[in-house]
């Protein structure tokens, strides 16, 4: 189940609203801020703040769509009219009496406001909300709505922290009591579930859950959301009418549903530049009483765009202006782009700095995360000099919050606003290095201040952002590269392993490369730049920095650096699908390792942990060529090393020796599972299960729920669909990738035992993402599956493509290795899903699954039988074959494989 964070412990989350306050005049306009950078929004006293992500929609539904609940008559009167918040929003009046009748009217499902950046659309969904919460009660409005305000922040990409189970969190009004929200959103039922529960349980009880920058939570390329669980809430939220909740997404670009959903079509509104009546009264408002800006802004409606950034700007830029209004205006209206205008706008206003709140801004910059007060007063002075007066300080602050150049947070935290052309307008630093001796050492202090300030003890990805951003002024600093590659060693690495997120440092390990002054250093920082291209399936750069990491190794001569590197070699080459060079490294590393057992015992028994990796590797290799007694042989060597006497204790080595057993363990159950040995398969995991009692790991629970899951498909489809949702919830909370492919590929196989095919597909789709080129077949020959059986009447276009893809690859792989038992199997698979579209012939589908069942490397050996692999692939081709038209076209294969069964399985 996804972690639950609390909002009154975010850094970037919502803002109080308070029309006393001396800055509230502001706060309508900060919602503008360009880009994904802008972090305000506003929320009630009380309401805790969790993970949320969701899609949007808002075009009038048809007819048949209305929610069933009784409407009230035309001539019913009126909520009572109360005051626009202050300054409030131009009169958008379209858009807002869409959305605020559709609200106020008790409307359920997912609304969606998109448009540019900086076009308002923050500000007209928060002005509708202030509305709700201020209202009094009456028809249509029988009770005043709950509001919950979300804000995505896109420091940590796709790992946003909003799931359903925020949602289901929302519309329960949980606590902040952690026990209590622990208790009543645990893991005995799915995120869907306990959402199917909520509504039930308050389908009387109007609940308004507005998301800011929802398009953090989409793939970038599809629009799609990267979540199946959040799809299928959407869709949930939709077709359910039998409730008060709605959800409001503000995004970007319209969003598409993974599967089938319908949510997308449903409420829609498209916010573009304010129209010139609209622009007029916006600059008004912005200008306040100084006539003379707002009649100078007024005549610029074109040159703007009508974009309310731009007039944010423009209307700071006169407020601030030296010269008189008419010939700040000429100037501006010689620029004839946007970006023109814009450039020329953000130069003014930074021109128009004193020294402080320039300080105060390029402090900000330093950071390049939210800090407190404190923090930037530390920055705006040089070194070992008094330090100004904090009212100063948070004075200049200020002024950049009234220039649109930083915002403060709820929490408030100040940030730089700028988007990356903003930033270079404003001569700021690039990403790359600093621009003088000045910027050097205020990114060297920054790094201090920002190390100083970090989670010690991180419990999520999120809690490594100021480590994070510590990294990042380090390396723009320039010349603290040792500085900055112990950061990376020393923390980062470790914590960022656990989460299979390594490849967050690839870009900052390049540029350390050749810069570390230390050959071993070098050596080490080349070894892990190939394990990340290797991760990637780069294997081009992922040998070249190997082989740079063992020149440095026989240079130094380094038996155990040697023997480290040959090992992850192996592994590139293992990832590469080059299995015989991977194995004749794994076994090269094995006997250096061996050599260091007399040579130096110390160094041998801290390099055990590799040695339970060299013996999985082995076993993979074997597992690969069919040859089981071995892999199983190999397998159970690399469980049995943490026992060996004097392996290493630290908390990181048992942290990822706990990992490795547990996968190891449930791989090996996997494996009796497909040589028909359900009995072993079920000891191994009931063993497993103990090992994990009293660990109270979550990312080593999620390793385990996913093979869990995977052995209850054959018996328990119920069970194993719950259990694989677990193992996802849990993958998601403590951000790995590599079990989220896998469990959410057992998801699928689940859903389509249940024959839920748009469940499967929504699973599969959100699975894609994190499967690279040469990993396992089994996601992308779902893939095409779920396509065949979406649409077989469509011919089948999207699923042909996919099942040539997956050919493609499979050919690919047995050309590299013609004893590749998996590609054989996939081959045959494939091959059956372009027959049922007039592609290919049978019996070369039959020839690959016969290869798979006998090839092997000993020419006078003969292959062990695998009935439970084959009842497998007799399931998934019997679902392919109902998706032919017509059914039974793949009967001869089904035929030939049930067999082969048979024989094998003594039947």
């Amino acid at each position: 189940m996804a972690v639950i964070t609390w909002g009154n412990a975010l850094d970037w989350w919502n803002i109080l609203v308070d029309p006393k306050h001396k800055n509230y005049p502001h706060l309508g306009t900060l919602n503008q801020v360009a880009g994904i950078l802008s972090l305000l929004t506003s929320v009630f006293i009380g309401l805790y703040q969790i993970r949320l992500a969701k899609k949007p929609v808002i075009q009038a539904p048809r007819a048949e769509e209305q929610p069933q609940r009784e409407q009230p008559h035309e001539t019913a009167s009126q909520p009572a009219i109360i005051p626009r918040r202050s300054p409030g929003i131009v009169d958008r009046t379209e858009e807002i009496s869409v959305l605020r009748e559709r609200l106020m009217g008790g409307a359920s499902g997912v609304m969606i406001v998109t448009g540019p950046a900086g076009v308002g659309k923050a500000e007209l969904v928060e002005e509708v909300l202030w509305h709700l919460e201020h209202a009094v009660p009456g028809p249509p409005l029988t009770s005043r709505p709950r509001v919950v305000r979300h804000e995505v922040v896109p420091d940590l990409g796709q790992d946003a922290g909003i799931d359903v189970g925020v949602l289901v969190a929302d519309i329960e009004n949980l606590s902040d009591d952690d026990a209590a929200l622990r208790k009543a959103i645990g893991l005995q039922h799915s995120p869907l579930d306990q959402l199917t529960a909520a509504l039930e349980k308050h389908r009387d009880t109007p609940v308004v859950i507005a998301l800011k920058h929802a398009e953090c939570l989409f793939d970038p390329v599809t629009r799609q959301l990267r979540d199946p669980e959040l799809d299928e809430a959407f869709e949930i939220l939709t077709k359910n009418t039998q409730h008060q909740v709605s959800v409001v997404l503000t995004m970007r670009h319209p969003p598409k549903s993974l599967g089938r959903g319908t949510w997308p079509e449903r409420w829609q509104i498209a916010v573009k530049g304010l129209r010139p009546g609209d622009f007029l009264e916006y600059v008004k408002r912005l200008a306040g009483e100084e006539t003379l800006v707002s009649n100078a802004v007024a005549g610029l409606h074109g040159l703007l765009q009508g974009n309310p950034r731009n007039t944010q700007l423009a209307c700071a830029a006169f407020r601030f202006a030296r010269e008189a209004p008419h010939e700040l205006a000429a100037e501006i209206s010689h620029r004839k782009s946007r970006d023109g205008v814009l450039g020329f706008l953000i130069q003014r206003l930074i021109a128009g700095l004193n020294p402080l709140e320039r300080r105060a801004l390029e402090a900000l910059d330093a950071y390049g995360t939210s800090v407190r007060l404190d923090a930037v007063c530390a920055l705006v002075v040089e070194e070992h000099h008094e330090p100004h007066p904090s009212d100063d300080v948070e004075n200049a602050l200020t002024k950049l919050v009234e220039r649109h150049l930083a915002v403060k947070t709820a929490q408030g935290e100040y940030r730089l606003s700028l988007s990356e052309a903003e930033r270079k307008w404003a001569g700021l630093p690039n990403g790359t290095g600093p621009a003088d001796d000045r910027s050097y050492e205020l990114l060297r202090r920054a790094g201090y201040e920002l190390h100083d300030r970090r989670v010690t003890r991180p419990r999520s990805l999120a809690d490594l952002r100021v480590a994070l951003a510590e990294l990042r002024a380090l390396m723009r600093a320039g010349d603290l590269w040792d500085r900055a590659y112990n950061r990376v060693e020393d923390e980062l690495d470790p914590e960022l392993r656990k989460r299979n997120c390594v490849s967050l440092l690839l870009e900052t390990r390049e540029k350390l490369r050749g810069k570390l002054g230390s050959e071993r250093r070098e050596m080490a920082n080349h070894n892990a730049l190939g394990e990340l291209y290797a991760s990637r399936g780069d294997f081009t750069n992922a040998n070249q920095a190997y082989g740079q990491a063992l020149e440095y190794a026989n240079l130094l001569q380094s038996l155990p650096c040697q023997t480290v590197i040959r090992a992850n070699w192996a592994g590139a080459y293992w990832r590469h699908f080059e299995v015989e060079t991977a194995y004749g490294y794994y076994e090269l590393a094995r006997d250096d390792h061996d050599k260091l057992l007399h040579s130096d015992p110390e160094v041998y028994r801290d390099l055990l942990p590799l040695r339970m990796n060299i013996f999985e590797g082995l076993a993979d290799c074997h597992r690969h060529w069919g040859e089981y007694t071995k892999a199983i042989e190999f397998a159970r060597k690399a469980r049995s090393v943490p026992e060996s006497e004097g392996y290493p204790r630290t908390p990181e080595v048992r942290d990822l020796s706990n990992r490795s057993r547990v996968g190891i363990g449930m791989k090996l159950a996997r494996w009796h599972l497909e040589l028909g040995d359900r009995e072993g398969a079920e000891r191994l995991d009931e063993t497993v299960r103990l090992e994990l009692n009293g660990h109270g790991q979550d990312w080593l629970e999620s390793v385990y729920q996913d093979g869990h899951a995977y052995l209850l498909l054959g018996r328990d489809v119920e069970e194993a669909t719950r259990t694989a949702q677990r193992a996802v919830e849990l993958a998601r909370e403590f951000t790995d990738p590599v079990i989220l492919l896998q469990a959410r590929t057992t998801l699928c196989l689940a859903y389509l035992e249940k024959n839920d095919l748009d469940a499967a597909a929504r699973q599969i789709e959100a699975a894609m993402p994190y499967r690279h080129r040469g990993g396992s077949l089994l996601p992308p020959a779902l893939h095409a599956l779920v396509a065949a059986g979406l649409d077989p009447d469509s011919g089948g276009d999207q699923a042909d493509e996919r099942f040539r893809l997956l050919l493609a690859e499979t050919e690919e792989r047995i050309q590299q290795d013609r004893h590749d038992v998996a590609a054989w199997d996939f081959k045959g698979f494939a091959g059956c899903g372009l027959f049922l579209y007039g592609e290919g012939e049978l019996k070369d589908a039959i020839a690959a699954f016969l290869t798979a069942r006998t090839t092997t490397r000993d020419v006078l050996g003969t292959r062990e039988p695998t009935p439970g692999l084959v009842e497998q692939w007799i399931s998934l081709l019997e679902r392919l074959d109902a998706y032919g038209r017509p059914p039974g076209l793949l009967r001869p294969v089904i035929d030939v494989l049930c067999v082969m069964q048979a024989r094998t399985s003594g039947a």
